[in-house]
């Protein structure tokens, strides 16, 4: 706990999100696609290689919310 709270307060805890997390599958260009599309979200799952629930949560804006 101590090494996390110190981690914290000298800022050099990482937060990685989008295109920085190593696991991303998406590019926040990509991301940008997907929310302003208006093909059915099976449709673009297919195309982007993710699944159905994913896009639903991008168009939502529950993942990918910093962009």
């Amino acid at each position: 706990m101590e090494n996390m709270r110190q981690k914290a307060e000298r800022k050099r805890a990482a937060s990685l999100k989008g295109e920085t997390c190593g696991k991303a599958k998406l590019t926040d260009e990509q991301v940008l696609a997907i929310r302003s599309s208006s093909l059915a979200q099976r449709v673009l799952a297919k195309e982007y290689g993710i699944s159905q629930s994913q896009v639903h949560r991008i168009k939502k804006g529950t993942q990918w919310s910093h962009i």
